[in-house]
């Protein structure tokens, strides 16, 4: 059961989501760039203290989900150490490095096959986990500002740290409580 849910269901789940969002974003892409754009125009105005922005925005279906690993990245893991230019924004990148450091541990300490069997037969792992990614996508897509990043994404990062931190105990715990 493990196997087939390891060979089969997981990678179909994923086609799936990514078909279902590429349809979405196809059939509403005037008012998901109209978003965007409202967003990227607004934090024009501020070129000073936490704001940041992606370069010139370039609209499509095709560029748009291309620019989701990006915006991923900069929700988990911005503002890096030598962009920070005040106390809580260099608190919040030592908070950043120490999820960096511990995402990379787990990753090591854990067998890649054994982690991605686990997804498949713990839903709930799956789910926090991927609840988590689209939670950060869609925060890194609409947020130009820091101290607003640093709020919204919390659940997000609750999600995928709960989750990891559970395969990571299933993994290596000798007597499974979970």
């Amino acid at each position: 059961s493990s196997f087939f849910n390891t060979v089969f269901l997981f990678p179909l789940a994923i086609v799936s989501l990514s078909t279902f969002a590429l349809i979405a974003i196809y059939f509403n892409e005037k008012y998901v760039f109209e978003m965007v754009e409202r967003a990227y125009n607004w934090n024009q105005f501020s070129d000073q203290g936490s704001a940041f922005n992606y370069g010139a925005m370039e609209y499509g279906t095709i560029k748009l989900l291309k620019l989701s690993f990006y915006s991923f990245t900069t929700a988990l893991f911005r503002p890096f150490i030598w962009e920070a230019n005040t106390m809580p924004m260099f608190l919040q990148s030592i908070e950043n490095l120490s999820l960096l450091i511990a995402g990379v541990f787990i990753l090591i300490k854990t067998n890649v096959f054994k982690l991605v069997s686990s997804f498949c037969s713990k839903p709930a792992y799956w789910f926090l986990f991927m609840s988590g990614v689209i939670i950060l996508i869609g925060v890194g897509f609409s947020t130009y500002n820091f101290g607003l990043l640093s709020r919204f994404r919390i659940v997000g990062v609750s999600a995928i740290l709960f989750s990891l931190l559970f395969l990571f105990h299933e993994q290596s715990s000798k007597y499974r409580t979970i």
